[in-house]
């Protein structure tokens, strides 16, 4: 694709992105300025990592069995360490601080749960603990009582 049509498209971003570049002219070199300062602003590797770990850090307790929340620490959770896994990071030794951090977030009939259902002799993997969860909400979905029909 030429610098030229790929310069329209980033002229497409939004916000303070937007503001720095808005008064290059649109062109091959244009477009060529225009990306090496935001290549410069926003390409920052420690501080993309920290957001990832903050999205998991900062996930919401759960008060009470919900299938939405308990889903949601799931789906944040994996998301967030692929990303770090594409920027070659080795999350893949962090499966008991991700669990320890998780299961803290979790409401108490969940967390008995876990607790009842995980060996005390073997570690558990953050694998087990994603099947957990999924499993724990299809179980609370099935034994929730439906809206009736009008």
């Amino acid at each position: 694709m030429p610098n030229i049509k790929k310069f329209h498209y980033l002229s497409a971003i939004k916000g303070d992105a937007r503001k720095v570049i808005q008064h290059i002219p649109t062109s091959e070199q244009g477009f060529r300025i225009a990306w090496a300062i935001l290549v410069d602003r926003y390409e920052n590797e420690r501080l993309i990592i920290n957001t990832h770990i903050d999205n998991i850090m900062k996930l919401p307790s759960v008060v009470t069995e919900n299938t939405i929340q308990l889903r949601q620490i799931a789906d944040t959770t994996k998301c967030n360490l692929e990303a770090l896994k594409a920027m070659n990071l080795h999350t893949e030794t962090w499966d008991l601080m991700i669990i320890y951090i998780l299961v803290h977030k979790l409401d108490n009939k969940t967390k008995r749960e876990w607790e009842l259902q995980i060996s005390s002799k073997e570690l558990p993997t953050l694998q087990q603990f994603y099947n957990f969860i999924e499993h724990r909400c299809t179980a609370l979905e099935s034994v929730s009582p439906r809206p009736k029909p009008n």
